[in-house]
């Protein structure tokens, strides 16, 4: 059995080694090692700086983890606003949910179509025109309702956006170790 010749990577005292091992303990300081090769050469590390260098290197890994997780959350919440915009004339925008708008323009829309039924009826024109007034009506409630639909939809969607957020920033700033504001 061969062995190797080397010092303590802590202390400098001298250590014989079996040439296949690859951790040792220091007799005189007690320091874990691991042995080291490389093409002809051998020495010692200190265990405990290995594994903290690895530590380290989870933690970062971890954090890169989180950071990407946060990057594609928002990514994904760019991409899932276009589902939730109203066009119209104006452009687009995203629904604000109890607008004024989407109270008062179905509400016109349906006064309008009672005026028009009524001044219809009241003229004594076709039978027919009474029946746009109805359309009319029907008209405002399905676009009031669907309005409400998409602005309650993008209500929902936004609380579980932050939520989902909120939950990474603060599981990124726990895998820094940041401590939470006001904490002293």
């Amino acid at each position: 059995m061969t062995t190797l010749a080397l010092n303590c990577n802590h202390c400098g005292a001298p250590l014989k080694v079996a040439d296949a091992a690859r951790y040792v303990t220091c007799a005189h300081c007690g320091s874990s090692l691991v042995v080291k090769k490389d093409s002809g050469a051998a020495w010692t590390e200190l265990a405990e700086k290995i594994v903290e260098s690895q530590e380290s290197m989870s933690q970062d890994l971890e954090v890169l983890q989180l950071q990407n997780d946060l990057e594609r959350l928002d990514r994904e919440w760019t991409m899932d606003l276009g589902r939730y915009r109203i066009h119209g004339k104006q452009g687009s925008r995203l629904p604000d949910e109890g607008g004024p708008m989407l109270v008062v323009a179905p509400i016109a829309m349906v006064v309008f179509g009672v005026f028009w039924i009524g001044m219809a009826s009241s003229i004594g024109g076709p039978s027919i025109l009474p029946v746009f007034g109805l359309v009319f009506i029907a008209a405002a409630a399905f676009s009031g309702l669907s309005a409400k639909k998409k602005g309650g939809a993008y209500r929902d969607a936004r609380q579980r956006y932050r939520r989902r957020r909120a939950e990474l920033e603060r599981k990124i700033a726990a895998a820094r170790g940041d401590r939470a504001p006001g904490i002293d």
